[in-house]
Parts: C-alpha cells; structure tokens; sequence
C-alpha cells in the first residue's frame, strides 16, 4: 500500500471518528483535522471534487468551533454571576408588542421565554410588573409539563 492510499484511508478514518463525536467542540476540531487530511490526500490524487468539498467545509468548521467557544464562554460567565441574558439575544426572536397586548394566558403551554427589552410587561393575574432586562416565562419552560 503507498503512501498516497494510506492518508486516503487516514482521512476516512479521521471522517468516521467526526461522525461517531457527541459533543460540538471535539466533533469539530477532529472535523477540522478531516477537512485537512482530506484536501492533503486529495491534491495528492489530483481529486479537484475532495479539495472543493473539504475546503468549503473547512472554513465552516472554523466559524462554527468559533461560534461554539464563544457561547461556551458567554455561558462560563453567566454561571459565575453574571445574570445578564444579552448572550441569549443571537438565538432569540424579536417580537414587537402593543400596549394592551396579551402574549399569554394563565394555563397556557408554556412555550416561550420573554426578555423585555424596552418598556414594561405587566402580568395583572400576580400584579407584577417587569423592566427593561427582565426575564418572564423561563419558569414554565423548565417546569414539568410546562
């Protein structure tokens, strides 16, 4: 067996470990060593198909492993006292409300967490009224049976 045949068979076996990974951040650093060995082996065969794919994918690893150490991190600081929800903005949708609004109902399923960002939010069932930077709702989602 040459040289060139054993990367091939190397990468393939870097490729199946990505696939067998449980966790995001190993998954995408032996992703990464994939995407190399892969663009390695394939310009070695002069297969332009495998340099393409893997050097597409290789830069989307990168951003992804980025964006996953930066949450880990947000999340390391929230934990230690930071109480500040502004980390969970990127996976959060806007949502415009009216004065007079009704967002949810006593006994609705709990489905949703609200951050108020600017005005106030008032529950009048507990006669509560919440500021800018409050968090409602993230009760109900933990909560068994919401």
């Amino acid at each position: 067996m040459d040289v060139i045949t054993m990367i091939g068979f190397f990468a393939a076996g870097v490729s199946v470990v990505t696939m067998s990974m449980q966790t995001m951040v190993p998954l995408r650093l032996v992703g990464l060593g994939s995407n190399v060995t892969f663009i390695i082996d394939g310009l070695m065969i002069w297969s332009l198909p495998v340099v393409v794919l893997h050097a597409i994918l290789l830069p989307i690893n990168v951003f992804r492993l980025h964006e996953m150490l930066k949450l880990i991190r947000e999340i390391e600081s929230a934990s230690e006292g930071d109480l500040s929800m502004d980390w969970l903005k990127p996976f959060a949708t806007r949502q415009e409300v009216t004065s007079g609004e009704t967002l949810f109902r006593k006994g609705d399923s709990a489905d949703a967490m609200f951050i108020v960002v600017s005005g106030r939010l008032r529950i009048e069932e507990l006669d509560v009224e919440f500021a800018p930077g409050s968090v409602v709702g993230e009760m109900g989602l933990l909560a068994p049976g919401r």
